[in-house]
C-alpha cells in the first residue's frame, strides 16, 4: 500500500497529463489542487478502504458489509471529485482497456488479481442494485 502511494506521488505529472488529454483543464485543476489537509484525508481514507477489502475479498458480492464499504467509497470518490466535474470523469468509464493502457502501466494497484476481479463484480453488482447515477443523470 505505501508503495502504491509512493508510486502515485512519482507519477502524478505523467498521470495530471494524461487526465488533461481526456478531461477539461479545469476539471483535472480541481482535483489536483486540493488542500493538503484533503489529500492527506484521502490517503488515511484510502489506505482503511484497502484494509477493508482485503479483508472481506472472496465474500458474495451482495453481503451487506461488502456493499456498505463500495457505498462508503462511491461516496468518498463523488465528494473528492466534485458534483460539477463528476459526469466529466464518469466518461472516462466508457473508455476500453487499451485507452487506459498507458496510464495504467505507470501505477501500482494494492491488490492481486484475484482482489481487483472480486471488487470489480462488487462495484458492478452495487451499482445495479442501487440504480447508481451521477448528479445529472436521468
Amino acid at each position: 500500500m505505501l508503495l502504491s502511494l509512493i508510486h502515485s506521488i512519482q507519477t502524478e505529472k505523467e498521470q495530471r497529463e494524461w487526465l488533461e488529454q481526456h478531461v477539461s483543464r479545469e476539471a483535472v485543476d480541481r482535483l489536483y489542487n486540493k488542500s493538503p489537509e484533503a489529500m492527506e484525508s484521502l490517503d488515511r481514507e484510502y489506505v482503511e478502504w484497502t484494509r477493508e477489502v482485503k479483508r472481506l475479498a472472496g465474500r458474495p458480492v451482495g453481503d451487506p458489509e461488502v456493499q456498505e464499504l463500495i457505498g462508503r467509497q462511491m461516496k468518498m470518490n463523488l465528494d473528492f471529485v466534485g458534483t460539477e466535474d463528476i459526469a466529466e470523469f464518469a466518461e472516462l468509464a466508457a473508455m476500453d482497456e487499451a485507452s487506459f493502457a498507458g496510464i495504467a502501466s505507470g501505477t501500482l494497484s494494492s491488490f492481486s488479481p484475484d482482489e481487483e476481479a472480486w471488487l470489480q463484480e462488487v462495484i458492478e453488482y452495487y451499482v445495479q442494485e442501487n440504480g447508481f447515477k451521477l448528479p445529472g443523470q436521468d
